[in-house]
C-alpha cells in the first residue's frame, strides 16, 4: 500500500532569521499531514520578526533554544508513515459518504482540518485524513481580542 513519508535535510549552521525561515519553509506538506509541527516553526518565526532586525543576526538565548529544540524535533518525521489512500474500504460500494470538517482558532494560530467518512453495507465506519491547514494568527492589537479568537474558530478562517 502507498504511504506519505518526509525525508527532511536540516542543515546545520547559524541560528539566524534567514536559516529559520529557510527551514520552515523547505518542508513540503501540501495537504497539511505535518501542519501541526509545522506552525510552531511559523511562530517561532513570527517571534524572531518582531525581536531581530536583521536577517544574518544571531537569535537571543530564548528564542535559540525554541528554535533548536523545535530543528531536533523535526528528525521524528522521518519515522512518520502515512496510508495514502481516505479509508480502507471501497467509497463507491459504501451507504454513506460524510465530510466532517474542524476548526479552532487561539491567540498564537488558527487551524481546520477535514476527515471523510465512509459506512459501508454492513454498518462499520471507516474514517480517514482529507486535508489540514494551519496559518499564525494575526498580531495586530485589534485582532487579538477573545471575541475575533471566537469569530475566528466558529467561522474556521
Amino acid at each position: 500500500m502507498h504511504a506519505f513519508k518526509f525525508q527532511l535535510s536540516v542543515q546545520d549552521g547559524p541560528c539566524t532569521r534567514r536559516r529559520v525561515l529557510s527551514t520552515v519553509n523547505s518542508v513540503f506538506d501540501p495537504i497539511g499531514l505535518i501542519a501541526p509541527v509545522l506552525i510552531e516553526g511559523k511562530i517561532i518565526l513570527r517571534k524572531m520578526m518582531t525581536e531581530t532586525s536583521m536577517w544574518d543576526e544571531p537569535l537571543s538565548g530564548e528564542l535559540r533554544q525554541e528554535w533548536v529544540e523545535w530543528k531536533q524535533s523535526l528528525t521524528h518525521l522521518e519515522n512518520l508513515n502515512i496510508q495514502r489512500t481516505y479509508v480502507t474500504t471501497s467509497i463507491h460500494n459504501s451507504v454513506r459518504r460524510e465530510l466532517y470538517v474542524f476548526c479552532d482558532a487561539s491567540e498564537k494560530a488558527i487551524a481546520a482540518v477535514a476527515y471523510f467518512k465512509v459506512t459501508d453495507i454492513d454498518g462499520v465506519n471507516y474514517t480517514g485524513f482529507v486535508l489540514g491547514k494551519t496559518k499564525v494568527a494575526p498580531s495586530h492589537g485589534q485582532y487579538r481580542s477573545n471575541t475575533y479568537i471566537y469569530t475566528m474558530s466558529n467561522v474556521g478562517t
